[in-house]
């Protein structure tokens, strides 16, 4: 073990408490530090992100899965309301709800885009939520009938749900 190392093992809440210091002191500059070292280190810091995964899968599994989570449903909330809800039969559970294109040509603007599922969802939140008239709220089962109607003839045929606007 080299001095620094037990130093350190001796001394880490001390050296804990100063970075903490030092942080607190100049967080603008210590952000703008991180930001050019990660631009200038791409190889290094995917590599550290590597290790970190091969040695917390699970955790760093659960943190993704979250991650994705809040930013679905931020997405949902910015273009469904604050508590987002179905277009056509109300249904507010979460799980259930998707982003819909009402002109049915999401495949089109994700291939635009060049961004897919969750890469969607990023995009979304940093173009500050566009075109809200081209987006609406529905439910698997809602998304699903308008599909279905959409390669009917938009008659209904498909939708079971009386209650339903016919998407």
């Amino acid at each position: 073990m080299t001095y620094a190392q037990d130093w350190y093992r001796k001394n880490r809440e001390k050296h804990l408490q100063n970075c903490k210091k030092y942080y607190l002191e100049d967080k603008e500059g210590h952000k703008e530090k991180t930001k050019k070292w990660q631009k200038e280190n791409r190889d290094a810091q995917r590599k550290i992100r590597m290790r970190t995964y091969y040695k917390n899968k699970e955790v760093e599994n659960t943190r993704s899965r979250n991650y994705t989570l809040r930013r679905r449903i931020q997405v949902l909330k910015a273009y469904g309301g604050e508590t987002p809800k179905c277009s056509n039969c109300s249904v507010t559970e979460i799980r259930v709800l998707e982003l819909d294109h009402i002109n049915n040509d999401g495949s089109q603007e994700r291939k635009s885009v060049g961004k897919l599922g969750a890469g969607f969802y990023g995009y979304l939140i940093k173009n500050n939520y566009p075109n809200k008239d081209r987006y609406q709220i529905l439910c698997k089962n809602c998304n699903y009938l308008k599909y279905l109607n959409a390669k009917q003839d938009s008659t209904g045929v498909y939708c079971a749900n009386k209650a339903c606007k016919r998407v």
